[in-house]
Parts: structure tokens; sequence; C-alpha cells
């Protein structure tokens, strides 16, 4: 060992360093070698000094120039050299040299010399492997980035075309950048944080806004690279959702469409489990019926259906347990006030996995307004729209079925036409409302005056007829005369404050054994109503020939 190296302290550094040390003259000469030197040049330690520093550097270093003009100028260097080895070989080295003076006052150098192929192998690795991790990066669907004080540090390529920048723009950006506000960034943060530290990964999906200020919808999730140490980062991937936020919405506004159309349908729908309870009922029928959602979900539903109803309804869930659907059926509901609610109604049955009938969705449609539609019907077939009572046709309908009762029951039956005395000169007189106003007076009188077995209609115009059941001869004329009276003393309001009287002649007749038809009474009574005109009206004439 070199008398320059006895100090203790520096042997043992210069024996036991790992990288090769040599000690130097300025001229050049090598003084000492350590045992790393050794193995780096592949010399012994005699070998590397015999050789001094021109036989183990080669003159064509490009930095060697620089680094013997630097440590002339302030005595140190450092840089790169091309060295030689014992075998020929080359290698690049880093070298680092300091000028020193020995105790003995001469001048001396150090320098320190690392192989560089290995480091520069990794390096060319380590390069090789992040732009394969770059290219991964970027090539992936969605965006990764790493922030650090809040600042983007790195993104990938994804993350820039996601919200609209360029790489170089990405950069040391601050993340409140892709917040609608500054509110929005700061709740988000609240909630993240706390994952963060943690050492979770945070998930989240957040409105944020691109750079031309349109909204993206993200799905973010996250996790601190030391949850011990926030400063040190964050790894973020983002994935674009926008696509499928607005599929949802559209959705979710769809099943809004629907729900509305089922709650508000011109019709009432209602699901019923196999025990007959309401699971589910829409607002229109709640409605019709009256009752609120919560009034009615879990009862049975014969409680809303009248008694007269409820064997029709045996019958549905019969029909529909048998998979047999149900069509147009009539139903009567009860309504909450206990009012009657006709419906029609269409239901199918619904069954499990195992064809287990589970449950029945129903239509109902509303039948008042058709029950009141065939009302007014009913009446225009079969009364007269002015006076109320029974038209022609229905008189004779019922007159028939009396007239065969009569037969075979031998039951006496009266009847009775007439009309009213001058009614064209009320019409030309007074106008026609006027004549109006008398015929349903008339009417209303002879409800009240006859008895509530009587059968009245009206014939035409201003004739009337009547079945008297259970009467004949006298107790005809009796009744005729009554009612001539009765309508004798009414008075009729015709506007303007004046009252008209009225008078009627009345032809009477009772049924005959010899009487087919309705014809034959029509006939004698008209006869016997010509007779009373002629007598001079406002009385009564019996038919002659029953007379007989």
């Amino acid at each position: 060992m070199h008398s320059d190296l006895d100090d203790d302290a520096y042997r043992s550094v210069f024996e036991h360093s790992m990288d090769a040390v040599l000690l130097t003259i300025p001229d050049g000469r090598i003084l000492a070698a350590n045992p790393a030197a050794c193995r780096l040049f592949r010399r012994s330690e005699e070998e590397i000094c015999e050789a001094g520093r021109a036989g183990l550097v080669d003159a064509a270093s490009p930095q060697l120039p620089r680094m013997l003009e630097e440590r002339a100028r302030t005595g140190k260097a450092e840089g790169e050299l091309i060295f030689l080895r014992g075998d020929g070989s080359r290698f690049v080295g880093g070298i680092s040299s300091s000028v020193f003076a020995d105790k003995a006052g001469r001048s001396r150098s150090i320098m320190i010399i690392r192989d560089l192929a290995a480091i520069k192998e990794m390096e060319g690795m380590i390069r090789d492997r992040m732009l394969e991790l770059q290219t991964i990066l970027d090539g992936s669907c969605v965006a990764i980035t790493f922030v650090r004080d809040r600042l983007q540090i790195w993104a990938n390529k994804r993350m820039s075309e996601l919200f609209g920048y360029t790489a170089e723009e990405m950069a040391s950006q601050p993340t409140t950048l892709f917040y609608q506000s500054q509110r929005d960034y700061e709740a988000f943060g609240a909630s993240a944080y706390p994952a963060l530290r943690r050492g979770e990964t945070f998930h989240s999906e957040q409105p944020m806004r691109h750079r031309d200020g349109h909204i993206i919808w993200i799905n973010l999730s996250g996790k601190a690279i030391s949850p011990d140490d926030l400063s040190l980062g964050s790894i973020w991937v983002l994935e674009d959702i926008t696509s499928r936020k607005l599929a949802e919405e559209a959705l979710k506004a769809s099943a809004s469409e629907i729900v509305d159309l089922y709650e508000n349908a011109p019709c009432g729908y209602h699901s019923v489990d196999a025990n007959g309870i309401i699971v589910r009922i829409n607002q229109t029928e709640l409605d019709w019926l009256g009752y609120s959602r919560e009034e009615l979900l879990g009862r049975n539903v014969r409680d809303i259906h009248t008694a007269a109803s409820q064997p029709l309804l045996e019958k549905k869930f019969s029909r529909l347990a048998h998979n047999e659907p149900v069509t147009d059926m009539e139903f009567e509901l009860v309504r909450k006030d206990g009012t009657i609610l006709p419906v029609l109604l269409n239901a199918t049955g619904i069954r499990d996995e195992d064809g287990k009938f589970v449950m029945s969705r129903s239509t109902i449609l509303d039948l008042r307004v058709r029950k009141e539609l065939e009302r007014k019907l009913e009446i225009q077939a079969h009364y007269d729209l002015l006076t109320g009572l029974n038209n022609r046709a229905y008189f004779c309908e019922l007159a028939e079925l009396e007239l065969a009762r009569t037969r075979r029951m031998e039951h006496p039956l009266g009847f009775m036409m007439f009309d009213v005395d001058h009614f064209k000169h009320v019409n030309d007189t007074y106008g026609h409302d006027a004549g109006d106003a008398v015929l349903k007076a008339l009417a209303t009188c002879c409800l009240k005056t006859l008895r509530e077995i009587d059968i009245i209609g009206r014939w035409g115009g201003e004739e009337f007829v009547v079945l008297l059941p259970g009467i004949r001869g006298n107790q005809v004329r009796e009744a005729a005369e009554r009612l001539r009276i009765a309508l004798s003393e009414i008075r009729v309001d015709i506007g303007e404050g004046k009252l008209l009287s009225i008078s009627v002649s009345i032809g009477a007749t009772w049924h005959l054994a010899s009487d087919s038809t309705l014809d034959n009474l029509v006939k004698r009574a008209d006869e016997a109503l010509y007779a009373a005109k002629h007598e001079g009206r406002n009385c009564v004439f019996l038919d002659s020939s029953v007379m007989s």
C-alpha cells in the first residue's frame, strides 16, 4: 500500500469502496488502485500503476479536454470518459476527480470511477419501459392522471382528449379547472380526502366541465400514493359516462312518461293478487272511486264491489285461475261516498315460473256516461220528450202486455182517448211555446189524477190515450169525468203574466171479449171522442157499442 494511504481511515475507505478509486499525481502517473479498480480494469494494481492515466483513458474521449481544463482551473472535474481494460475492451465510466495536498504538501488527486454500462443499460431499459408504459396509458380508453398538491403533474392522452386540452396545456393545471364551481370542487374534496387518508379507493360520479364549457359526466376512481402522506399525490382514473347518464335520463323520462300514462290513462287499472288483495291501482280509478291510494292498497277488492257484483267477481277469479281471460264483464263498484260506479272490466291472469296463478291485471272503463246515454236513448225510445209520458210505440207495447193479462185473467180493462179542445187556436193565438206549456201542464195533471196502475201515453199532437186496468162501465165514465174536471181546473202560465185555462173532450170504452187487438179499443174510443166533440166539447162520451 502506498505511503500516502498510511492513515487507517483513508486506507479502510480506499480498500472497501464499491467504486474504483485511483490515487494519482498531476503528471498522470498512478500511485495506487483499490481492489474495485482492479476488477473494473481487469488489471492488477501494478499493471494499473504501470499503465498510468494515459494507458487507461482513451485519448479520443469527447469530454477529456474539458475535464483536464476544468481540473486545472478548479481542482475538480466530473464527466464521462472512455476507459481501456486490460483485455483490450472499452467501457464508458463516470469519473469524479479532485486535487488535494498530502501531509507533505505534495499535490495529489483522487479519481473515483464507476462503470456506466450497467447504469446505461438500466436507463435504456427504464426508457423502453416508460415508453411502453406511456404507449399503453395513451392507448387506454380511460383517462389517467397523477395529481399532487391539487395540480396535474401528468396525464395520459385520453385525459387531454376527454377535456379538450393539449398535453402541454394539461401539465400543471389546477384540478379546479374541471369543476363547474369552487363549491363543487370543495364538496368533492370533502368526500374524497377522508377515503384517501384511509387508504381506500374513492369512487364517485361527477358532472365536470369540458374546455368549451359543456358538461360531461365522469366516473372517477382515485387512490393516494401513500395514505400517510397525501402530499405525495394520488392517481386518478376517469371514465366518460355521459352517454350512459343521458341514456339513464332518457330512461327515467320514459319511465316517468309511462307512469304518467298509467296513472292518468282515460281508463282505470288495478292489479290484485291471488287472494284478492289490491296491490296496485292507478290515479284515474282512485279519482273515480274517491279514495286515496293508501286507503285501497292492501284491501280486498271485494270491499269495493256491490253485493250484486260479488258472484260475477268470483266468476272472474275462477276464469283467471283457469287461464281464461275476462272480457267485457260489467260490474258495479261502490265509491267511497256510497254511490254506485258501473264499470266494464277486462282482465288477464299473471302466472309464476311454475304456472301458478299469482295476480290479475284489470282494465276498467267508466260506464256512467254510457249508462246515462243508454238511459237517454231509452227515454227517447219509450217516452215523449215534451211531456215525459209514454210515446205511442211504447204505449202500444205496454198495452199489448196489459191486453194479454186481461184475456188470461179475465179482468176488466177500461180505455179512453182525449184531446185538448181548440188546441189549434192556442197555438195560433199564443204561439207554439204556449201550446207546449199546455201539453206539459196537462201531462203533469194526468199523472197526479190517474192511478199508479193506469197507463197513459201521448198518441200524437194533442191526443192522449189511457188504459185503466180493473174497471169497466160507469167506473170508466167516473174516472174519465174526474180527469176532465181536474184538467179544466188547471191554469197554465204562458208567460207575460198570462194564465190559460183548457178543457178536453174524452171518448171512453172498455175491453170486450171480441177485442183481439188494441186497435179495436182505439177505434171505438176515437168514435166516442168524435161524438164528444159533436156534443159541444168539454165532456165525456162513452162508446155506444159497449153500452148496448
